[in-house]
């Protein structure tokens, strides 16, 4: 393996822990019960332009992973806004 590939497939490494890391903050904060609708509207819309710019870093597979807990992050927000 050249080096000019093993230091691609660390920036690429590095840059897919930061999309992640973006998308984790997000998740966290449309799961938390004080969460207002037009809260979530700005974190879906913040995810999608994360989702957009991660320059193919994600797969398909995790991509759809992520949006299957992006929905349960918002189900769990609701069920807190509901309670309250």
């Amino acid at each position: 393996m050249s080096v000019g590939l093993l230091s691609f497939e660390h920036q690429n490494n590095k840059e897919n822990d930061i999309v992640l890391a973006a998308l984790n903050i997000i998740i966290d904060g449309i799961a938390s019960s004080e969460v207002s609708t037009e809260t979530k509207c700005a974190a879906n819309y913040i995810a999608g332009l994360v989702m957009a710019d991660n320059k193919g870093i994600l797969d398909p597979e995790k991509q759809k992973a992520i949006l299957c807990i992006f929905e349960m992050a918002f189900e769990v927000g609701s069920v807190g806004v509901m309670a309250n």
